[in-house]
Parts: C-alpha cells; sequence; structure tokens
C-alpha cells in the first residue's frame, strides 16, 4: 500500500535527495579532476622533454627546434 506522506515528511525527502544528488555531483567533479591531473602534467614534461632536447645539460645547436617551430634555414629537413 503507498503511505501518504505529510508536508514535512515529502519536503525532508526532496531535501535528503538534493544533498545525495549534490554529493554526486561533486564526487564526480572530483574524480575527473585527478584523472585529467596526471595527464596534464605529463603533457607538460613530454613538451619540457621536446624543447630541451630530452638531455638535461646537453649542448643544443640552433636546428633542434620542436616539430611545430619552423626550422632556421640551413637545418637539414
Amino acid at each position: 500500500m503507498a503511505k501518504y506522506l505529510s508536508c514535512c515528511e515529502l519536503k525532508t525527502q526532496q531535501y535528503m535527495a538534493s544533498l545525495v544528488r549534490a554529493f554526486l555531483v561533486m564526487a564526480l567533479s572530483v574524480s575527473a579532476l585527478l584523472v585529467s591531473a596526471p595527464t596534464a602534467w605529463a603533457t607538460t614534461d613530454l613538451v619540457g622533454a621536446m624543447n630541451s632536447g630530452g638531455v638535461h645539460g646537453a649542448a643544443q645547436s640552433g636546428c633542434d627546434t620542436p616539430i611545430w617551430v619552423p626550422k632556421p634555414p640551413g637545418c637539414p629537413p
């Protein structure tokens, strides 16, 4: 049998449901940030390695440029 709820009981259930929804949205947002953060750091490390030639302290020539930067004249393709 269906139970008829009083006004206060109905408002309490609606309030609890809104708290559950807010918690789920917050949990989803936090997990999305945690999943995307390592990817962003890995991309930063990769770009840094490409810009530095991958070896710290190694001598660099003018032709050592990332793939998206045009090479200066006189450099091999």
